[in-house]
């Protein structure tokens, strides 16, 4: 029986009170919170974790979606919940992506499936990896190839926590709404135009409602991945996963620089015109503060047997030596054409992302 995409969203400004948790999955269920521990920094979110007796800390980051741990946290959730069934437990998911990722993949295999609620604590998460489903942890350092479609009960948005977010990490998260902006290139393309810098995440909000809806629309249309409409939320990843890989960045910052190079290529193709790609690449400056200089570039170089060795064990790699790539022709006119690895290689070299 497949999953049902039809998780319940609510943006507001507290953080969940336990019978609303309860009300949104059904039953009396109880909550297992599974946070980031960095969360209990916060005096207020640590009372607020410390409210639930069923409760697990993690450190999040790209270590926690490892397959090889993952039986340690599994024997340690199990002592935890001994003597309670799968039907009295809903996993609480607090944290970024990957939190939301192992939280998924456990509240997916655990006693052959357990309840799922996610309550992001990044603006990434919040607008991107809570909501379709997609759950993932990494084998060795090659991201996501283990997972399941495993859609969350409800995804609660919680202003208040949000609005604690290091400078870094909420800039950081700003490249998945940038993502989201360009992929449906309407009213949401707009709006983010109009708001100008986003420095805070105060200036953000009044835009999340929206930019959830519109992944929900491109997910709605292709759940599964079977006809590709949902390929395009890859826009940004394929070279982002590379970099991200080799120089340890976060994911946010990575897509973001995947960004300004899938500009580049689009241009380089011909699919993007010369004034739209200098607009853009604007757009993201002015906007997100998403921008690569040379120094940039020159910064995260790669050398061709980096960039190839990463891109050879991609995903989203199709038939024989070529990828499927995303492309922008404008803001919610994308193209998705399989190229050959060389082709994506040399473009690397020609715009100085690699070594020539």
């Amino acid at each position: 029986m497949k999953p049902k995409f039809d998780s319940k969203v609510v943006v507001q400004r507290p953080l969940p009170r336990r019978n609303q948790i309860k009300d949104l999955v059904g039953g009396d269920k109880k909550p297992f919170l599974i946070f980031d521990k960095v969360l209990l920094k916060n005096a207020s979110i640590k009372h607020w974790i410390e409210k639930y007796d069923l409760r697990y800390g993690v450190t999040a980051g790209e270590g926690l979606k490892s397959l090889d741990r993952f039986s340690l946290h599994l024997r340690k959730i199990m002592k935890l919940t001994e003597g309670t069934s799968r039907h009295q437990l809903v996993f609480v998911a607090v944290g970024g992506g990957s939190v939301g990722d192992f939280a998924g993949f456990l509240a997916s295999v655990y006693k052959r499936g357990v309840d799922l609620v996610h309550v992001p604590s990044t603006f990434l998460a919040a607008i991107d990896s809570a909501h379709g489903g997609k759950t993932a942890l990494n084998i060795g350092d090659i991201k996501n190839q283990i997972g399941t479609f495993y859609p969350a009960k409800a995804v609660i948005v919680c202003e208040s926590l949000l609005a604690n977010l290091p400078p870094r990490v909420f800039k950081e998260s700003l490249s998945e709404l940038a993502k989201v902006g360009l992929i449906q290139g309407r009213s949401l393309f707009a709006e983010l135009s109009s708001l100008g810098a986003l420095t805070k995440p105060s200036r953000a909000t009044p835009v999340l409602q929206e930019a959830i809806e519109a992944k929900y629309q491109v997910v709605a249309k292709d759940p599964f991945e079977v006809t590709g409409e949902r390929y395009k939320l890859n826009l940004g990843h394929t070279f982002g996963h590379i970099i991200e890989r080799k120089f340890q960045l976060s994911h946010g910052k990575a897509v973001g620089l995947g960004l300004v190079f899938a500009l580049e290529y689009s241009r380089d193709k011909g699919l993007l015109n010369s004034k739209k790609s200098v607009e853009l690449t604007q757009w993201l400056d002015e906007v997100f503060g998403i921008y690569a200089d040379s120094s940039i570039k020159k910064q995260y170089q790669l050398t061709k047997s980096q960039f190839m060795t990463v891109l050879k064990q991609d995903k989203k790699r199709a038939k024989g030596d070529q990828i499927d790539f995303v492309f922008l022709r404008g803001p919610g006119r994308l193209v998705i054409e399989a190229v050959p690895l060389s082709d994506m290689l040399n473009q690397a070299k020609q715009t100085g992302w690699v070594k020539g």
